[in-house]
């Protein structure tokens, strides 16, 4: 059963459930029950110390199990009745706990509204860079993510939500990520048929001094933050005259393009889907979202907590470095997780790390072999 997992001697399947190695679980479970145990919403939970029945109440989940199944929910999609027969509880209490829960969650992670006030702090470019990171500008990610939805059965909504591009109803999300996979950014969900361009002019997040940085034409050449974007971006340059921008070659009706225009988009691509692959993780945003459009932004904060949760379990220091620029703001600190979770954390990434590096490289001989061979092959 799936309860069985936090008992398993390894965190294996943990991590297939719920997407979270046992550090991150863990630091998150903890700072939720201090969050939860004291509050309103605690006696629809079995929490230690507490009663374990309350009246009108006929069946609770411990705490630590609910967050499974809400994580559980998050990563393959299931629907409510499926996790109601699934924990032995009724449908209407998965639609309580999830409510609870997901308001929680965005108070305790590092949700990208979060990141956006730290970046904000940053008071030079050297910190901002340390966070945004980069080789030799700091470098941010630009992508529209379109969330495929129900088909709606109004008319009028449903011409709103067809994206043309895509070829099925959804809605649009722009979102911004750093060279490590931070998402430091995401606008609130438009209409499917709205274009990229659009969304960014409409919803950036404010990065203060930075953004002003980024529209500024004089912002200095060493100080100009990289902006990798796809072809859906063009003319980025005139919103953000600031910024060195990075962008695929467009194939024209009159020209091919030449062997070096499709390695340089290769190269691009490849860089490019930092973005795009973590929160398809999330089956709930990478598939089709069943639930009301209007919880979308909510999921997409969580799983972006997730997300940036992991990263920072990775690199401490980056969180430690977040921490101090919050300490001079008026900003809630994310902190740092116990010396035993540091000690687990280092542990797994000691033995992940090197596999995840020899993928990236045996990634990138094939992506030049593949290259010379074309060229190669070009008369």
């Amino acid at each position: 059963m799936i309860h069985n997992i936090l008992d398993m001697p390894d965190d294996t399947g943990l991590n297939a459930v719920t997407g979270c190695r046992f550090p991150v679980f863990e630091y998150i479970y903890s700072h939720l029950l201090d969050k939860i145990k004291d509050s309103k919403d605690a006696p629809l939970f079995t929490i230690p110390g507490h009663r374990e029945s309350e009246p009108g109440i006929r069946r609770k989940l411990p705490l630590k199990i609910a967050l499974v199944m809400a994580l559980y929910h998050m990563y393959t999609n299931c629907t409510q009745q499926y996790l109601a027969a699934l924990f032995s509880i009724s449908q209407s209490t998965v639609s309580r706990y999830q409510d609870v829960l997901n308001k929680r969650l965005c108070e305790i992670l590092p949700t990208p509204e979060w990141t956006a006030k730290v970046i904000a702090g940053a008071s030079t470019y050297p910190e901002v860079k340390k966070i945004l990171q980069g080789k030799e500008n700091a470098t941010i990610f630009i992508d529209g993510t379109h969330i495929r939805t129900q088909r709606s059965s109004d008319y009028t909504t449903q011409k709103e939500n067809y994206s043309g591009k895509k070829k099925f109803h959804s809605k649009n999300v722009l979102m911004i990520t750093t060279n490590n996979g931070m998402i430091i950014g995401i606008s609130r969900p438009f209409d499917g048929k709205t274009h990229d361009m659009k969304v960014l002019k409409n919803d950036f997040p404010d990065l203060g001094r930075w953004l002003e940085s980024m529209k500024d034409p004089n912002t200095p050449k060493s100080e100009r933050i990289l902006v990798y974007s796809d072809t859906g971006y063009v003319g980025i340059e005139e919103v953000f005259p600031g910024i060195k921008s990075e962008q695929p070659t467009k194939k024209s009706k009159n020209r091919e393009l030449t062997q070096e225009q499709k390695d340089e988009n290769r190269l691009i691509g490849s860089e490019r889907v930092t973005v795009e692959h973590p929160i398809s993780h999330f089956a709930v945003l990478g598939g089709t979202f069943r639930g009301n459009t209007n919880h979308i932004f909510t999921y997409f904060l969580i799983a972006s907590g997730i997300i940036n949760i992991r990263i920072m379990f990775r690199d401490f220091e980056l969180w430690a470095h977040m921490n101090r620029i919050t300490s001079r703001m008026n900003i809630k600190p994310i902190p740092l997780p116990s010396d035993d979770l540091m000690k687990t954390a280092e542990y797994i990434e000691k033995t992940a790390g090197p596999k995840r590096e020899l993928h990236k490289q045996q990634m990138a001989e094939w992506r030049k072999k593949t290259a010379d061979a074309r060229a190669a092959a070009t008369p």
